[in-house]
């Protein structure tokens, strides 16, 4: 939505320029019977006359004019190009954000998940470099669960 608002406020003064430059309003003249002259937009009678105003723009100041609109629009561009770089990084920065917490998430999830292990069976092993189940004896298994529960509290408390 904020981009269309950006947009929209580029879009308008440009079509503004372009139009001043476009518009050309017909204009008539008239005498009336007492010889008064007078001037319209719209012929009165067969004796009206079209006639021609010049701009009174030079064509110097059209090519100003012209050089200013371009300018402008460019300052618009770099602006509109800042914006959506801006809310790309910030886009980047809440997915980085999240990926952690996800991540942050699965890791006390398992960490859980082993003291859970601990806790419940009377016997745990792991695999050694052999292929070997190599039991663990209670003491290691209660630093392992302490060192667990300090992990838990450390990172997984909000």
């Amino acid at each position: 939505m904020r981009l269309f608002e950006n947009g929209r406020r580029l879009l308008l003064p440009t079509i503004l320029t372009i139009c001043t430059f476009a518009a050309t309003a017909e204009v008539y003249k008239w005498v009336d019977e007492n010889g008064k002259v007078h001037y319209s937009d719209k012929p009165i009678n067969q004796d009206s006359k079209q006639i021609q105003i010049r701009d009174s723009i030079t064509p110097e100041q059209q090519r100003k004019a012209q050089q200013e609109t371009r300018a402008r629009l460019e300052r618009q561009k770099k602006r509109l190009s800042n914006v959506l770089a801006s809310e790309n990084e910030e886009k980047k920065r809440a997915e980085k954000a999240q990926k952690k917490a996800a991540e942050r998430q699965r890791y006390c999830a398992d960490m859980k998940e082993q003291l859970a292990v601990l806790d419940r069976q009377a016997r745990v092993y792991e695999i050694n470099k052999k292929g070997e189940r190599v039991y663990m004896e209670d003491d290691r298994r209660e630093k392992e669960k302490v060192n667990l529960k300090r992990h838990l509290t450390e990172q997984c408390t909000d």
